[in-house]
C-alpha cells in the first residue's frame, strides 16, 4: 500500500519538524463528547464521524480516554515506515479492549460489521490487515485528498430523512472497562478468550514462545513471571490490573 505522501497528503514532517502540516491540517477532534487527543486531519473529520457514528448504531460505545487521533511516529515495529497517524488519517478506538496482536487472531470488542463500516467510508480497519499481525482498534483513510472530497461531498447529497436508529445492546467486551478494576487471571484460569488476550500481548511484547492456546499452565505463568520481572513489577505470575496495563501499554500511545 503507498504512503499518504505518495497519495498527495504532502509531507508530515514539513516546516519545524512539520508544524506547518499541523496547522495547515490537524484540528481537534471529538466525537459525541470523546476526545481523540491531538485531533484529526480536517479534510476526513466528516467522514469520522460518519463512520463512528454507524459504530454506535451498531451498538458500539466509545470509552473516555481510550482513544487516539493525530501521531506523527512511524508505525510500531516497523522504523522508518510512517504511520496513517502522522497525516491525521488515523483513529484508534477503545485501544485496551482492541490490542494489537502477532498471532493471527483479532482480539476485539467492536461489532462484527466493523470492517464494512470502515470500507464504506474509504477506511481500512486494523483487523482486517493479511497475514499474523492485526490491529483492531485502528482505523484509517486510504484513499487521496480527491477520494475524501468526493466521499464528503456524497455525506451532503445523502439528506434522505431518516428515523433515528437507537444502539442495540452494547457489545460486551472480553476484558472491558468494568473488568479492568478487578482483573486477576492466574493459572488454571478458566476464561479461554481472557488468556488467548493476554497470551497474544505477551507475543506483542517479544516472547513469541508463548503459546495463544487459552490454557494458562506452567508455562504461561513462567512467561508472565519474565514479563513483570522485566517491567519492575511483582513476579507472581498473576495478570492483575497492574500486569494488564503493562501489556497494553505498547498498544495504546506510540
Amino acid at each position: 500500500m503507498s504512503t499518504a505522501q505518495q497519495r498527495g497528503w504532502g509531507n508530515p514532517d514539513g516546516v519545524l519538524n512539520g508544524l506547518s502540516y499541523r496547522l495547515r491540517y490537524i484540528r481537534p477532534f471529538k466525537h459525541n463528547g470523546i476526545d481523540f487527543p491531538a485531533g484529526a486531519n480536517r479534510l476526513v473529520i466528516p467522514l469520522m464521524h460518519a463512520m463512528l457514528d454507524d459504530l454506535h448504531k451498531s451498538g458500539y460505545v466509545l470509552r473516555s480516554g481510550w482513544c487516539w487521533g493525530y501521531a506523527n511516529r512511524d508505525i510500531r515495529g516497523l522504523p522508518g515506515v510512517k504511520s496513517n497517524h502522522s497525516w491525521g488519517l488515523a483513529l484508534d478506538v477503545n485501544a485496551p479492549v482492541n490490542p494489537m496482536t502477532s498471532d493471527g487472531r483479532v482480539h476485539t470488542n467492536l461489532p462484527p460489521n466493523a470492517g464494512r463500516i470502515a470500507k464504506k467510508y474509504g477506511f481500512l480497519w486494523g483487523g482486517d490487515y493479511t497475514g499474523y499481525r492485526k490491529d483492531p482498534m485502528h482505523f484509517e483513510f486510504i484513499g487521496t485528498k480527491a477520494e475524501a472530497r468526493r466521499r464528503r461531498l456524497a455525506l451532503h447529497k445523502d439528506t434522505t430523512p431518516t428515523t433515528p436508529t437507537q444502539p442495540s445492546k452494547p457489545i460486551i467486551s472480553r476484558v472491558g472497562p468494568d473488568e479492568v478494576n478487578w482483573i486477576s487471571v492466574k493459572e488454571g484460569d478458566p476464561n479461554v478468550e481472557q488468556v488467548q488476550t493476554i497470551q497474544a500481548l505477551l507475543k506483542v511484547h517479544g516472547y513469541p514462545r508463548i503459546e495463544t492456546d487459552g490454557k494458562f499452565g506452567p508455562k504461561t505463568t513462567q512467561i508472565v513471571k519474565h514479563f513483570q520481572k522485566d517491567r519492575g513489577l511483582k513476579a507472581d505470575g498473576i495478570v492483575g490490573e497492574a500486569t494488564y496495563y503493562a501489556l497494553l501499554r505498547a498498544n495504546i500511545r506510540p
